[in-house]
């Protein structure tokens, strides 16, 4: 078994540098709840630098809350952003010759499509173009993971090493103190 170390990047703490020698794969935010052309830009040289895979971290367009709040948006209004989104960081990764290796979606819009299967379902619709040469991440035992099977979609499943865990297995609400594992006596 091979495990790949991912971090979402280029979400404005500037240690991209510091974080790649490390990782084997990143999420690199593309303008949803944060990022740019100039931001995706450098978070790919630094991510060719290291030899680390690239994807897309698409969220609800939402950079007030960094997308960690649930948008009401119709369908209609999510597919337009998320194909911002995505369509943004490809061409990025054009300019760098590079392959997007995977999806993975970001804050509320992730934790929404893990347990919702409408909006799971959504989620595949809008990105089934995109994901027919890369992999989409999803939590385990989750609704998205379900319908992206369903629809042929190589999927690889996740888990936060920085993050507390509900007995369904879903994430510990970042509300709750208990979100974060702030220290390593604490796993």
């Amino acid at each position: 078994m091979k495990i790949d170390v991912n971090c979402d990047v280029g979400e404005g703490m500037n240690n991209e540098h510091l974080i790649m020698p490390f990782i084997s794969s990143c999420s690199v935010a593309c303008g949803g709840h944060f990022g740019d052309k100039n931001t995706i830009d450098k978070t790919i040289q630094v991510a060719i630098e290291n030899k680390v895979l690239l994807g897309a971290h698409p969220s609800f367009p939402d950079k007030i809350n960094f997308g960690r709040k649930v948008l009401a948006i119709s369908e209609e209004a999510l597919k337009e952003s998320i194909e911002v989104q995505l369509e943004l960081f490809l061409a990025s990764m054009a300019n760098f010759n590079q392959k997007m290796h995977h999806i993975k979606p970001h804050g509320a819009l992730y934790n929404l499509i893990a347990t919702d299967k409408k909006e799971a379902q959504k989620f595949i619709r809008i990105i089934k173009k995109y994901v027919k040469d890369c992999f989409l991440y999803v939590p385990y035992a989750s609704e998205i993971a379900t319908i992206a099977l369903e629809h042929q979609i190589k999927i690889k499943y996740e888990a936060f090493a920085d993050r507390n865990y509900n007995e369904d297995v879903s994430l510990v609400s970042r509300k709750q103190e208990n979100a974060l594992i702030l220290s390593p006596k604490n796993w």
